[in-house]
């Protein structure tokens, strides 16, 4: 039962998984071709956000593995790993927004 709701749930956050992974790979192609700033913001950008919903999959598994290893605090856990994952998400959306803001800058002069 549990192993479903792992499973399903990586079905659920599959689309944007896509999506951030298409991101890094035009960010790494942009890194290749360019090798300017924006290009490495919208790469690191990109993986952040991409390294959040690939966490935030794992994070399922989480109470299980805590579980037979004995852990005190669950709540304490889930709570540190949410603001490490929630940080990782606005660092990647400022990343996103610095490459955009770079990019445009750069072509009007």
């Amino acid at each position: 039962m549990i192993a479903l709701n792992i499973w399903s749930t990586l079905l659920v956050r599959l689309p944007m998984l896509a999506a951030y992974a298409v991101g890094v790979l035009v960010g790494l192609a942009l890194v290749v071709r360019r090798r300017d700033a924006a290009a490495w913001l919208a790469l690191i950008g990109f993986g952040l956000l991409l390294a959040t919903q690939l966490g935030g999959w794992l994070m399922n598994a989480l109470p299980l593995w805590l579980a037979s290893g004995g852990a005190y605090s669950l709540a304490g856990v889930f709570t540190c790993l949410n603001v490490v994952f929630s940080l990782c998400s606005a660092g990647g959306a400022l990343c996103l927004a610095a490459a955009l803001w770079i990019g445009v800058a750069r072509s009007e002069t």
